[in-house]
C-alpha cells in the first residue's frame, strides 16, 4: 500500500478537490486467478548444413513432417501454423581473433499450435517430437475470454483501496467525505510459462506431462478521497 496526504492550495492542485479541503490517495493491488483454458506451443524444426539450398531443403522436408504429425494427431482440435521461418549463414570464428570463416547455413522453421483441448497438449508435443521437431521453444497457457477475471482483479483492487482509505483517514481522526477520483494504474498479467525448452528426446521416452495450473491477474488502482472531520 502507498499512500499520501495533502491539503488542495487551489482548484488545479493534483487532488483536484476545492481549495483547502485535504485527501487522502491510496494505492492498492487486487489479484484474481482462473483455471486456463487454452494453450499456445511454440516448437521449431532446426536444420544445418553446407550450403543454404541444403539447409533449406532439409529443413522444409522435416516441416512437412511436423505440420502433417500435428494435424493427424489433433484433427479439428487445434490450429496449427507456421509462426517464423529464418534462414542464416553460420560462421567459425576459431581460433579466437582470426577473421571469420563461412561454415554453412542454418534453417529455421517455427510452428505455433494453439490448443484449447489442454488434455492434447501432451500429445502435440510427442507427435511433433517424434515427426522431426527438435526445439521446443515455449509453451505458456491462457484464457479465451481474460475479462472476467481482470474484472475481479479490478474489483478486489478498488474494495482494498476504499478500505486503506478508510483505515488512514480514521487513524487521522477524519472521515472519507467523498472518492474524488479513482484512476487504474495498470494491470499485469504473468505469464504461465509451464515447459522449459527443450531439444528432441531419444525415441521410447515416457509421454509428455503437463499441468496447466493457473492464470492470475493484477489489477492497481490510485484512489483519492476527501477527508474531513468526522
Amino acid at each position: 500500500m502507498a499512500l499520501t496526504l495533502a491539503a488542495a492550495q487551489s482548484p488545479a492542485a493534483d487532488c483536484e478537490l476545492p481549495q483547502g479541503a485535504s485527501c487522502v490517495r491510496v494505492e492498492a493491488e487486487g489479484t484474481a486467478a482462473a483455471a486456463p483454458d487454452r494453450a499456445v506451443l511454440h516448437l521449431a524444426v532446426l536444420t544445418e548444413a553446407g550450403t543454404a539450398r541444403q539447409a533449406a531443403s532439409e529443413n522444409a522436408r522435416k516441416a512437412d513432417a511436423v505440420l502433417k504429425a500435428l494435424r493427424e494427431a489433433l484433427g479439428s482440435s487445434g490450429r496449427v501454423e507456421t509462426s517464423g521461418y529464418a534462414l542464416t549463414p553460420r560462421y567459425d570464428r576459431s581460433p579466437e581473433g582470426s577473421a571469420p570463416k563461412l561454415a554453412g547455413y542454418a534453417a529455421s522453421n517455427t510452428v505455433k499450435v494453439t490448443l484449447d483441448d489442454l488434455d492434447l497438449v501432451g500429445r502435440a508435443i510427442d507427435a511433433a517430437l517424434a515427426a522431426g521437431a527438435n526445439d521446443v521453444q515455449s509453451l505458456s497457457f491462457t484464457l479465451r475470454d481474460e475479462a472476467p477475471v481482470r474484472t475481479r482483479a479490478l474489483t478486489v483492487a478498488a474494495a482494498q483501496a476504499r478500505a486503506e482509505a478508510d483505515a488512514v483517514a480514521g487513524a487521522l481522526g477524519l472521515k472519507v467525505v467523498r472518492v474524488a477520483s479513482v484512476v487504474e494504474g495498470g494491470e499485469t498479467r504473468p505469464p504461465v510459462p509451464m515447459f522449459e525448452r527443450m531439444s528432441a528426446r531419444a525415441d521410447g521416452a515416457p509421454p509428455t506431462p503437463v499441468e496447466p495450473g493457473v492464470v492470475e491477474f493484477r489489477a492497481q488502482v490510485v484512489l483519492t478521497a476527501e477527508v474531513g472531520p468526522r
